[in-house]
């Protein structure tokens, strides 16, 4: 599955922008066809057809062919809609998380802790696998000794896993329905709605209380989508080349893109100094880097700022050796395929990123 990364943008006047992550597109999109689908909303609605123009633009795949864009410009209520949809995120995230369990048979309402569920399902994992090797080292015992009818059927009889629910405390009943649901932070009344904007009690208003988090200047928005748009071409071009490639080896790639980087391309090699090591390595103009492993298992990363190459030889054409200037050298060889020349934020974009292409860049990149 290919990395997209994100979507850009901007206020009617580009003077504020949010970057929104791909992940975060799709979750908003969900959010909005949730809400036309009539999930409750605490406070005035929305406004339907607004929503439905953010359903067309909302979730895409990015179209931008570069890191500069075009960012996607929203209309003054689109701008206000769409923040009302993004701040259901960082709302989520800073006020209390509860689930109300509701019985069905007779009405009962309680409210639950997720972080308690959570460490009551360990408890109750814990005692039952300690009650299990008990009840079966017991059973082992009563076979050992001869009693193999009885052992057996205390194997078959084990205690069973005591379920996470506790009972009504009405009726008993053990089957419920749930939600998830939070408190206003204004007047501490539940707030049960799907859509939080303002509360009914108080009016605390939801949205304004996280504003802050939502928007950040035009310039900042295109920094962060800049950054986030050559990550995802690095990570596709790592994943065309290297279908098993490590998640920390992408990581470590990552590492070393900025904004102000410029990538030239992403290469794989098998030999790095006559060592057998599957390579993936990103020339950029700052550095070149590498992330290595051997059977699946990460064995090492490393990287090197082009004042420290002193000069770029070769002892065949399928490969790259860098003389440095403390006196080490690396040889880089056995390349594979021809790379991905990717050419983000940089020119050439179509030539093929080989060693000879690597070495090139290299020389002229100031090193030999």
């Amino acid at each position: 599955m290919d990395s997209h990364p994100g979507n850009l943008y901007l206020s009617p006047d580009k003077s504020l922008g949010i970057f929104v992550p791909h992940e975060f597109n799709i979750a908003a999109r969900n959010i909005i066809n949730e809400v036309l689908a009539g999930a409750s909303t605490a406070g005035p609605g929305l406004d339907r057809d607004v929503l439905r123009n953010l359903t067309r633009i909302v979730g895409q795949p990015t179209a931008q062919q570069d890191e500069n864009g075009p960012p996607v410009v929203l209309s003054r209520d689109e701008a206000l809609h769409f923040e009302a949809i993004m701040a259901q995120f960082d709302l989520r995230y800073d006020l209390p998380d509860r689930i109300k369990r509701t019985c069905p048979v007779c009405d009962t309402t309680t409210i639950e802790d997720p972080a308690h569920l959570a460490q009551r399902a360990k408890d109750i994992q814990r005692d039952h696998d300690r009650n299990t090797f008990i009840n079966n080292v017991a059973a082992r015992q009563l076979i050992d000794s001869g009693h193999t009818v009885e052992g057996v059927f205390r194997m078959l009889l084990a205690p069973k896993k005591p379920s996470l629910d506790l009972p009504c405390h009405v009726c008993g009943g053990r089957q419920f329905d749930r939600s998830r649901t939070t408190f206003c932070p204004e007047c501490h009344n539940r707030r049960d709605e799907f859509l939080l904007l303002q509360c009914p009690y108080c009016e605390h208003d939801f949205v304004a209380s996280v504003r802050e988090h939502i928007w950040t200047t035009g310039a900042n928005a295109l920094l962060a989508f800049n950054i986030s748009y050559k990550q995802s071409a690095v990570i596709n071009a790592v994943r065309a080349l290297d279908r098993y490639a490590l998640d920390k080896q992408i990581k470590f790639l990552l590492g070393h893109i900025t904004a102000d980087t410029s990538i030239f391309g992403v290469a794989r090699c098998a030999l790095i100094d006559n060592r057998k090591r599957d390579t993936v390595l990103l020339v950029t103009s700052e550095c070149i880097c590498w992330s290595s492993k051997r059977f699946l298992v990460l064995t090492e990363d490393s990287s090197l700022k082009w004042e420290e190459v002193a000069d770029v030889s070769s002892n065949t054409l399928n490969d790259v050796r860098l003389a440095l200037s403390d006196g080490r050298t690396i040889t880089f060889a056995s390349f594979l395929g021809d790379g991905r020349a990717l050419g983000v934020g940089a020119s050439d974009r179509a030539r093929a990123f080989d060693a000879q292409t690597i070495r090139h860049l290299i020389t002229a990149m100031g090193g030999g």
